[in-house]
């Protein structure tokens, strides 16, 4: 998030007790904890971006998270599907004939 919309960000979450970031927009899987919140990116379930199309910043895998919540914690599980492949989205626009 570019300046100054992040340091505007950053100021409203300074007075709440925040635990937990969840995104997924990326399409790359990073799970790290700065100060005392937890910062998780979900993949795409269905295909990756190449570094090619996409700077890599973190794992490039198709896959989800669960989160469990409880009153006081919660649980983050990075999953991935039996059999599930890294589908690139070059592959998918050669068989959809698309132009890249």
């Amino acid at each position: 998030m570019p300046q100054p919309a992040r340091a505007r960000l950053i100021e409203m979450f300074s007075t709440v007790d925040l635990r937990l970031i969840a995104s997924g927009h990326v399409h790359q899987r990073r799970d790290f904890t700065y100060r005392h919140t937890r910062h998780v990116w979900a993949p795409s379930a269905g295909f990756r971006i190449n570094d090619a199309r996409q700077d890599r910043i973190a794992i490039k895998e198709v896959g989800l998270v669960e989160y469990r919540f409880r009153p006081n914690s919660f649980e983050v599980r990075h999953v991935r599907a039996a059999g599930q492949v890294d589908v690139d989205i070059e592959e998918l626009l050669a068989q959809m004939g698309g132009e890249h």
